[in-house]
């Protein structure tokens, strides 16, 4: 490739790199740096929540639903390097949030993958469009202060990993 065409190449890919950063940021509504906004969750199907009641503790959101396949490879991901490892620390939180769904089906789905993680059902996407607009999974990663350390948008392994080694590190400060 001649360095004009290369040239070329790189001037016609710039401009799809900036829409594809421009279209996240349209569908996100927290970014990293502000307050996680205020909800209120039923956890497990069983304990109402309010997300205030969280500061002090690291807390993982992640959004998800069962049609997508990015978020079933990250779901088994969520329960081995993260779930398993801090489920008895009382400084985490882990909100694995059922976007569209009912309850009733993510007992099921569960049930059928064999997963532990405790859920959230958000049938009507309430607690989701407080965070965003579309694109899933999604997860955010909240310090002690209730603020938004990090955001995740799709699913790979590499960026998942700096994830988990995110969680581990505010979690031993």
């Amino acid at each position: 490739m001649t360095t004009r065409n290369l040239i070329l190449s790189i001037l016609l890919i710039l401009p799809l790199l900036s829409f594809s950063k421009e279209k996240k940021d349209k569908y996100t509504i927290v970014k990293v740096g502000q307050a996680v906004p205020e909800f209120v969750f039923i956890k497990d199907d069983t304990l109402k929540v309010n997300s205030t009641e969280l500061k002090g503790k690291v807390v993982l959101v992640n959004f998800f639903a069962f049609w997508c396949p990015p978020c079933r490879k990250e779901l088994p991901k969520l329960e081995t390097d993260i779930w398993n490892k801090h489920k008895n620390n009382k400084n985490f939180e882990l909100l694995v949030v059922g976007r569209g769904h009912t309850a009733s089906k993510i007992k099921k789905f569960y049930a059928e993958k064999g997963y532990k993680l405790p859920y959230t059902a958000d049938k009507d996407k309430k607690i989701f469009k407080s965070f965003a607009y579309d694109i899933i999974p999604r997860s955010y990663v909240v310090d002690k202060n209730g603020i938004v350390v990090h955001q995740a948008l799709g699913y790979n392994e590499e960026d998942f990993q700096k994830m988990v080694q995110l969680v581990d590190s505010l979690l031993t400060e």
